[in-house]
């Protein structure tokens, strides 16, 4: 055999460095979830902007100052509410301030659930009521047993029923729905919490049901009628979301001409 035949062998096999690339692709898979699990958890653990504000409003605010914000807000929107219908009364407009709310929530609300044998869940602690870029947004803190003190968020959604081409009686009523729910500023399944609450919220209820089926597709839902008193109910017009607050429309009408415009054809 020649020296130019054994030159020209058959080449070395190439499986080391087929190996190598195989281990570089997975190290490089390694530390891209490696990334995307931090970049998770970082968000599931941040603090809101709009729950810092809300945070230093209540702590930069004397209590004795937060005592009287919630009185006069509790003592303000029942009268509002309940105003004796005069003409062309019926409509009306309420407008609720955040700082107002988020102080009865923070002054009043214990209170109030205990006289209504409201048990919270231990883990849950504050509500706030606020908006971010025009969507309504309730949110409170809670105790999560893997990550620790983590801000919950809800972002709800308004619009007018639609309609055939024709404009939609004036009290048809606002359609909601829940937009978004978010740990800190990660967003999570809808369906996640609307699952959780089937079991606690009215599970015999087939119309309460059916809606937390429809919140958890992310549906629209209508409002259903408010009561007032024993003589009157509202149907929710409209809610606009202000940077300071919200300015929610009702109509209060007599029980009895609601159920006659209902039974008639």
């Amino acid at each position: 055999m020649s020296a130019d035949d054994t030159e020209t062998e058959a080449p070395k096999p190439r499986k080391p460095a087929r190996r190598r690339w195989a281990w570089r692709i997975l190290a490089v898979l390694v530390v891209v979830l490696g990334v995307l699990v931090v970049r998770a958890v970082v968000l599931v653990r941040a603090t809101p902007d709009y729950w810092q504000e809300n945070r230093v409003f209540l702590t930069q605010t004397p209590d004795a100052e937060l005592s009287e914000i919630a009185q006069a807000v509790e003592n303000r929107l029942p009268s509002e509410w309940t105003r004796p219908i005069g003409k062309g009364d019926g409509l009306r407009t309420i407008r609720i301030h955040y700082d107002e709310v988020n102080a009865w929530l923070a002054v009043r609300m214990p209170q109030y659930l205990e006289n209504q044998n409201i048990d919270l869940p231990r883990e849950v602690g504050q509500f706030m009521l606020t908006q971010r870029d025009g969507e309504m947004v309730v949110a409170f803190d809670y105790e999560s047993r893997r990550f620790g003190p983590r801000i919950a968020s809800l972002f709800f959604q308004f619009r007018q029923p639609e309609s055939d081409g024709n404009d939609p009686p004036l009290d048809a009523g606002l359609e909601a729905r829940l937009l978004r729910l978010r740990a800190g500023e990660q967003n999570l399944s809808v369906s996640y919490l609307t699952n959780a609450l089937r079991d606690h919220v009215a599970p015999d209820n087939p119309d309460i049901q059916a809606m937390l089926t429809a919140l958890g597709r992310r549906q629209f839902v209508k409002l259903p009628l408010l009561p007032v008193d024993d003589y009157r109910q509202a149907a929710v017009l409209g809610i606009d979301v202000q940077p300071t607050g919200l300015d929610v429309t009702v109509r209060v009408r007599y029980n009895r001409d609601v159920e006659a415009e209902q039974a008639s054809p």
